[in-house]
């Protein structure tokens, strides 16, 4: 398509309306990839390297809380 446009044949403008559709998928494809890209780098670099929750310490069990109340 693009040699075909870029040629010096007089071109239809069913051919330029294809070849500018042709473009303008392949734009948006890129711009699209390109932006994921970039969010997964931000991802990444927000992430860090520790891929580990810090530890906290788990309250004190009351096992009397578990017991059924006698009705």
């Amino acid at each position: 398509m693009l040699n075909l446009y870029l040629s010096n044949a007089l071109l239809n403008g069913e051919q330029l309306k294809t070849i500018y559709l042709c473009l303008g998928l392949l734009f948006s494809i890129s711009f699209f990839v390109g932006a994921a890209a970039i969010g997964c780098v931000v991802v990444i670099i927000m992430k860090g390297p520790a891929y580990v929750a810090d530890p906290y310490e788990l309250p004190i069990e009351n096992k009397n809380l578990e017991k059924f109340p006698n009705l």
